[in-house]
């Protein structure tokens, strides 16, 4: 493929970077680097029990920061500043130089005394929303940090940015603190609040700030009450009224079944729902109306995970079970061996093998074309280190044992909900009301 022409990319603390805007999903960013045409050249790293998944554009060496639960952008990072063909812009003007003093007396002006890091050699110069990290080797590290703000200011030769960070915050130190009150909260309800108090104005689909609410009492329904407090019920909700308030779909299919019943032979005909904006696939029963509407038969609603072959088809829709179990409530982001742990012992290892490779037809699959690279990733996010020192851990797909279940699944069936089980991590990859 021929190398990315120079292009424009504007920097805005605390907001982002271009059309790149912190607080958007993993799915609205990939849609926007199709739009531009910077698609391709992109891979993930991550890992089954990573906190984090990194999107990296690695001809332009920018890594893009995501919660792993929430697949909420948290972090840019720009790396090797200025050696990819990128002009960076700040408010209209074009940044020539990356050097300490151009950034600290020119572009940004004067600022705190920033940190420094004797075992890389490096300080990093901090604003609200953005910081820069410079290479100090050779420079006095003994120093206060007034002491050797003054030196860097200075000195008879440049020191030049070698990465960049935009994130919410008034200062690194307070970024880095309210990244990780996201990535390291286990609790739902409490990392909806964090998000909900870093992008109170998010671009974002507001089902990443929640979760739909499954249950399973009397006729099972969900509820998602951040789409204009939306419940579709099964048997009851109609298409008519499904649309009027989450709007049209994105795909419609028709799908035929036959059914045999006391020796009669019929065709049912089901009409199938693509929300792919909103992690969900509604399936309406054709001859069954109610006021003149077809009736809702069946949910599924998608979890968008990295190694399953849907990956990047649907926006993520995380969900909760409250009543799956009589007491326990079940969440989206567990591993299924923690749900199986309060399952009936005789139900536990009941799965059906789904090898989807078989079957898929999705032109849309980002499997199809190679686009993506996928990483094994050790998650160690520091806030005195950056993304590109973490992700030295990855491995070789083509070396690792647990590649060859790649994509592949297995279903399981409790309490009117079929889950899809990735066999690469045992996560939830979706889940089907019925």
């Amino acid at each position: 493929m021929a190398p990315f022409c120079k292009f424009t990319l504007d920097l805005k603390p605390s907001e982002g970077l271009g059309f790149i805007e912190l607080g958007r999903t993993l799915y609205q960013i990939f849609l926007l680097l199709r739009e531009h045409g910077m698609h391709n050249d992109i891979r993930f790293i991550y890992a089954n029990d990573s906190k984090t998944t990194i999107l990296q554009l690695t001809k332009l060496n920018i890594n893009l920061v995501f919660d792993a639960c929430s697949q909420v952008l948290l972090l840019i990072e720009i790396n090797q500043v200025g050696n990819y063909g990128v002009e960076y812009k700040y408010k209209g003007e074009s940044m020539s130089s990356f050097h300490f003093k151009h950034i600290y007396n020119k572009i940004f002006g004067p600022t705190y005394p920033g940190t420094k890091d004797e075992a890389s050699k490096s300080y990093r110069l901090s604003y609200p929303g953005i910081a820069f990290l410079f290479n100090i080797e050779g420079v006095a590290l003994n120093q206060g940090s007034d002491d050797l703000i003054r030196t860097l200011n200075n000195n008879n030769y440049d020191i030049n940015c070698y990465s960049i960070a935009i994130f919410k915050g008034d200062s690194w130190h307070e970024g880095a603190q309210k990244i990780r009150d996201v990535i390291e909260d286990t609790n739902m309800t409490s990392k909806v609040r964090h998000l909900s108090e870093l992008f109170p104005s998010s671009h974002a689909p507001q089902n990443t700030m929640g979760y739909a609410s499954i249950d399973l009492q009397a006729r099972p329904s969900v509820s998602i009450p951040e789409y204009a407090q939306v419940t579709l019920v099964i048997g009851v909700s109609t298409m008519q009224e499904i649309t009027s308030k989450l709007g049209p779909p994105d795909d419609t299919l028709l799908k035929y079944r036959e059914i045999t019943s006391y020796g009669s032979k019929g065709i049912k005909i089901y009409k199938i729902h693509n929300y792919f904006r909103y992690g969900l696939d509604l399936i309406y029963v054709l001859d069954e109306i109610k006021n003149g509407s077809s009736i809702l038969a069946k949910i599924t609603i998608h979890c968008n995970v990295e190694n399953s072959l849907e990956f990047l088809k649907y926006e993520k829709l995380n969900f909760k079970i409250e009543s799956l179990t009589s007491t326990d409530t079940v969440y989206s982001h567990q591993p299924f061996d923690e749900i199986q742990k309060l399952l009936p012992r005789e139900l536990k290892n009941k799965f059906v093998f789904l090898n989807r490779k078989e079957y898929e037809i999705n032109s849309f699959s980002i499997n199809s074309d190679n686009a993506f690279e996928v990483i094994d990733y050790e998650d160690n996010f520091d806030s005195s280190t950056s993304v590109e020192n973490e992700s030295t851990s990855s491995t070789n797909a083509e070396e690792n044992e647990e590649y060859k279940n790649w994509g592949l699944t297995k279903l399981f069936g409790y309490g009117r909900c079929l889950f899809e089980i990735l066999i690469d991590g045992n996560r939830i990859s979706s889940i089907t009301i019925v």
